[in-house]
């Protein structure tokens, strides 16, 4: 029996070794097949071996190496990421405590199966979680077994990510002490993992799950000094982390006492790397900054700002400020950086912030409209999550800026008119007030008579008025 054991572990290497050769994927498709058939044969296989530790170790060494196989078919046949696989193997979790190498490999599996929602089955994540908790304590004291904890947390994070709109789902992540742990876990010296922490706790910040005071302190604490300055990607999730957090009512006295803590320049700082660095040449990780951490920093300020009510006025770095973000859109809106998501979000999110500030500010923002039909110019766009995001805040931007300048200069391009009208007559409600108001504000701004005929043609599209 011991013999056939060995005998399958050098199977298991060797249909390893074939997997990680690209070419010869097409031509071992039928092991994911033969894999799925008899996954429970083999996790059904160590109750045929005595318990001696010869046997167990040889079991161990097969599970290691059948795991490794499994990793391997899931990044290469799609149509093996089950949800059967993905119960089999958090069923396995609680016997691996104290089999650490058997503990890495499975759960390295399992951050590629619960990436596909189809396998968090809303009814198995009390069951998932349960399975994962025990595993805490020992992430904790494994601080130099980085691998081991970036996968349970970015499990942790597609688990979250893929319920966070179930209804009452709160009731299921409120069950355990996420505040201490996490809390103990941003102490790592890995990078990602303290971005993990971040990334995961504004996830529990969105469904009301409490979240650590000393968490959001240090957070904000990497923008209170430049010499504070944390990795771009650690940043990135802090950043998100402090908007979802200051989306909350409760934390409005916290906020209020952050909020003048504050160092603008140290924004400034990102603001203006972000404008001259070329991300296309390098890699990210050779930054201090990103579009998407200046889309982060914005987001996170407009609800800073907008939750305190606090007067914008008593900013001394205002003009400064709003000069980097308006460089920094400029710069970034040429047809070849629009098409880069990150880029676009920025921007978005760079005019819902001077939107907030055109009131309080001397500066000339009359040019800064025409320079952004940039963004309506993109071919084929379609609606999604992101263009809705970006083309809300331009329309804001531009009617805040209409009502507060009285620009008789803007140009109204038939790419802005095609924009309004696509979203005048789209299912989104807010994308089509946010349109209408442009339109009203144009109205009351122009007397051109092409404008005119234009609005008068947008008003009159058949979709308007379905028979």
């Amino acid at each position: 029996m011991l013999s056939d054991l060995q005998t399958l572990i050098v199977v298991m290497k060797l249909l390893h070794f074939v997997l990680q050769k690209r070419v010869l994927i097409s031509k071992f498709h039928w092991v994911p097949d033969l894999l799925m058939k008899s996954k429970f044969m083999h996790h059904n296989m160590a109750d045929n071996f005595n318990n001696d530790d010869i046997s167990n170790q040889l079991c161990n060494q097969f599970f290691v190496e059948l795991y490794e196989v499994y990793w391997l078919c899931l990044k290469n046949y799609s149509h093996f990421c089950t949800l059967d696989l993905t119960k089999l193997l958090f069923n396995q979790l609680p016997s691996m405590k104290n089999e650490f190498v058997l503990l890495q490999v499975n759960l390295k599996c399992l951050t590629l199966l619960t990436e596909n929602q189809k396998n968090i089955d809303i009814d198995l994540v009390k069951l998932f979680l349960s399975q994962l908790i025990p595993l805490k304590t020992i992430l904790m004291n494994s601080y130099n077994e980085k691998n081991v904890q970036r996968s349970y947390l970015i499990i942790l994070n597609h688990i979250l990510h893929h319920t966070i709109l179930v209804p009452n789902i709160y009731e299921v992540w409120c069950l355990y002490d996420w505040e201490t742990w996490t809390w103990s876990m941003i102490h790592s010296t890995d990078p990602l993992v303290r971005a993990l922490i971040f990334q995961f706790s504004a996830g529990l910040a969105v469904i009301d799950i409490s979240v650590s005071h000393n968490l959001i302190n240090l957070a904000l604490n990497y923008f209170c000094e430049i010499h504070c300055l944390e990795n771009c990607i650690v940043a990135e999730q802090a950043t998100i982390f402090c908007s979802n957090v200051f989306c909350n009512p409760k934390f409005k006295d916290a906020c209020h006492k952050y909020i003048n803590k504050l160092d603008f320049n140290t924004f400034i700082y990102f603001i203006n790397l972000c404008s001259y660095d070329d991300f296309n040449k390098f890699e990210k990780s050779k930054f201090s900054t990103s579009p998407k951490l200046v889309a982060n920093i914005c987001c996170m300020l407009f609800n800073m700002i907008t939750l305190t009510g606090i007067d914008l006025q008593k900013f001394d770095q205002n003009s400064q400020f709003l000069h980097s973000l308006i460089i920094c859109l400029k710069k970034k809106l040429t047809p070849v950086c629009i098409e880069e998501p990150n880029i676009m979000e920025m921007c978005g999110r760079i005019c819902s912030i001077l939107t907030l500030f055109i009131p309080y500010s001397n500066y000339s923002f009359e040019n800064v409209l025409t320079s952004l039909n940039i963004i309506y110019e993109r071919i084929d766009i379609k609606l999604d999550h992101c263009t809705i995001m970006v083309w809300r805040s331009l329309f804001k931007l531009t009617t805040t800026i209409i009502q507060y300048t009285n620009n008789q200069t803007f140009i109204v391009t038939n790419y802005l008119i095609s924009a309004l009208l696509k979203s005048i007559t789209s299912i989104n409600n807010d994308l089509s007030i946010d349109a209408l108001n442009v339109v009203a504000a144009l109205c009351s701004l122009f007397s051109k008579r092409k404008l005119i005929i234009d609005i008068i043609l947008i008003f009159t599209d058949k979709s308007l008025f379905p028979e």
